[in-house]
């Protein structure tokens, strides 16, 4: 999952909704995501935040009160600065 072309962006987003559904089913209503795919894979930090933020939002809204906490893991503060401007 290099650069963000193609299919990435897709890939990524069904990987943090399947996360949030596998954890629902299981009754977990706190979780907690590290930045996928931006370390080793080279996926851009700025566009891993895009579709991090939207996917969760999405997911949220299509599941309200099903996760009551989101933390994100993240190595240093540009992720953060990322997601915080989505």
């Amino acid at each position: 999952m290099a650069g963000g072309e193609g299919k990435e962006v897709d890939l990524l987003a069904s990987c943090y909704y399947k996360l949030l559904t596998v954890a629902v089913e299981n009754g977990i209503r706190t979780i907690a995501f590290p930045s996928i795919s931006t370390g080793v894979y080279g996926y851009s930090v700025d566009k891993a935040a895009k579709v991090t933020v939207h996917t969760v939002n999405r997911f949220l809204t299509d599941n309200p009160y099903k996760i009551n906490i989101v933390y994100w893991g993240l190595f240093d503060n540009l992720p953060l600065l990322l997601m915080s401007q989505k």
